[in-house]
């Protein structure tokens, strides 16, 4: 877990940087992005603790009835209690199975939107760093045109073909630096929406804490 956490914090660095000297406004907007997340998610799921635990409490009425049948079952049929006994069991799974969905339905929501909010922050890149590219490309065009008018048609002729392959050059050398700028966005993101990733686990975490707590006192 050690050795896991100091690879995750060395990714964080690399990437990090890698995308501070790109666009400082999309690492800004990947630590923001990953707060407002891990917050929502937090939001969605904070009913889950005391969902797992009525889960658990059911269960454990459950299997804890049946232990019972099990060793009174002489003394059951004795007394002709049967049919009280199957009602009462077909209550208790009821229940059972009622906090269990209840807890699935919950977590298939957050999961969902921890999902859907990933994908979507990360089409910012080429959002962010499309605008960048339609200025450089301007840019180079106007500068291109400035040189063409100054000289003859045979120096504008030859400055149309540098035009063009530096216009090919600069629009590969664009794609390449916007994809890098995703890929490591991407990863910023996964290391820093680590909570939100795992909402469900920490809940179930918790509330066998509070258990174990409870047993101590």
């Amino acid at each position: 877990l050690a050795l896991e956490a100091l690879q995750a914090l060395i990714h964080l660095y690399f990437n990090t940087g890698l995308l501070l000297d790109i666009s400082p406004v999309l690492s800004k907007t990947a630590v923001i992005g990953a707060a407002v997340g891990t917050l929502s998610n937090g939001w969605l799921g904070r009913l889950l603790p005391a969902l797992y635990s009525a889960e658990r409490n059911a269960d454990g009425d459950f299997v804890y009835s049946l232990t019972r049948i099990r060793e009174n079952a002489e003394s059951i049929a004795f007394y002709g209690g049967q049919g009280q006994e199957v009602a009462r069991m077909r209550g208790k799974l009821g229940r059972r199975l009622d906090t269990e969905w209840a807890r699935l339905g919950r977590k298939d929501v957050v999961q969902l939107f921890s999902r859907a909010y990933r994908q979507v922050l990360g089409l910012l890149p080429v959002y962010v760093l499309a605008g960048r590219m339609d200025i450089d490309a301007a840019a180079s065009e106007a500068h291109g045109h400035s040189h063409g008018d100054g000289g003859g048609h045979g120096h504008g002729h030859g400055h149309s073909h540098g035009r063009t392959h530096s216009g090919q050059a600069g629009r590969g050398t664009n794609l390449g630096v916007v994809n890098q700028a995703r890929e490591a966005f991407d990863e910023v993101l996964y290391h820093l929406l680590i909570l939100a990733e795992n909402t469900s686990d920490f809940s179930r975490l918790a509330t066998v804490a509070v258990e174990l707590h409870a047993y101590d006192e």
